[in-house]
């Protein structure tokens, strides 16, 4: 079966014109809030930060990154919304799958709304990203989407050499071509490549995103280290970065603010993010396993 075939029997059902803002803030909170700052829905917030990062005079040195990815890893995030739990995210470094005949990571990610909300909105998402294996940027993004009545499922196929892409709807038939950044990443496979890369305090990642037919420039720049206390899991040391985003026309956008923590030994799990959006307060992600 054609891989356009396979999806179109995956999401036969009719396209909605646009997602509700708290399916969305849902779903891509699971991979850690950069939507909030690209769609522009975040608002601005505060917190105390000690209730994710504490005890710093017991960290441990930021290590140099694993230069590559833990095929079989799976992370599983639970998902908060006012603190109320309310989903289920799952991350899985799948695979080393081929595109292009280009060796590439297949990461999954799938998110899921916990019976007590799908009674009132059921989201049930899972993104696909292919991960250049050498070059660490994208070749292929899969979103398919089933929130409520709003379904979608879409490829989009990068040419990194001539930095375009091709977006597909495999619900309508529908293609666009698309001009992207040079190196570009999808608003997945940016989380990896961050994790790849060797920080410190004062650190800055920047890095070239495309994400929903629209370039954007991501900084993320590493704050403090810090312990994190995550149950069963234990004390973790860990480093709190901050992303920030920028149309490329030069533009920053001020519409909200988030932070992600990571580990700092050698894998740079991510361990938590936390945000806020205007309509729905606050929402977090916490790491509950690791496999």
């Amino acid at each position: 079966m054609q891989q356009k075939d396979f999806y179109k029997e995956e999401c036969r059902h009719e396209e909605i014109a646009s997602s509700s803002r708290f399916a969305g803030l849902l779903a891509m909170t699971c991979i850690f809030l950069l939507v909030i700052i690209l769609s522009g829905c975040g608002g601005s917030f505060h917190f105390t930060r000690q209730r994710f990062l504490m005890d710093p005079n017991t960290l441990s040195k930021i290590v140099p990154a694993k230069q590559e990815l833990r095929i079989g890893e799976k992370l599983t995030y639970e998902v908060k919304w006012m603190g109320i739990p309310v989903g289920i995210a799952v991350f899985n470094v799948k695979e080393i799958a081929q595109i292009n005949n280009r060796d590439c990571y297949h990461v999954v990610v799938s998110v899921r709304t916990n019976a007590f909300l799908s009674k009132l909105y059921r989201v049930d998402d899972e993104f696909d990203t292919y991960i250049d294996k050498e070059k660490l940027y994208t070749l292929q993004f899969i979103k398919k989407q089933s929130e409520n009545k709003y379904k979608s499922c879409e490829v989009v196929d990068y040419d990194q050499e001539k930095h375009t892409a091709v977006y597909k709807s495999l619900l309508n038939d529908s293609t666009k071509d698309l001009v992207v950044l040079e190196n570009t990443q999808d608003d997945l496979s940016c989380i990896y490549y961050f994790r790849m890369h060797n920080v410190n305090v004062g650190s800055q990642i920047a890095m070239n995103v495309n994400a929903d037919e629209k370039n954007w420039i991501i900084t993320i720049d590493v704050l403090q280290e810090g312990v994190m206390n995550l149950g069963r899991i234990g004390n973790l040391s860990a480093m709190e970065v901050e992303p920030r985003a920028k149309r490329v026309d030069g533009k920053t956008l001020k519409k909200g603010r988030l932070w992600i923590w990571f580990s700092t030994d050698e894998n740079r799990i991510p361990l938590a993010a936390k945000a806020n959006a205007p309509i729905v307060g606050t929402v977090s992600a916490v790491l509950t396993n690791i496999e």
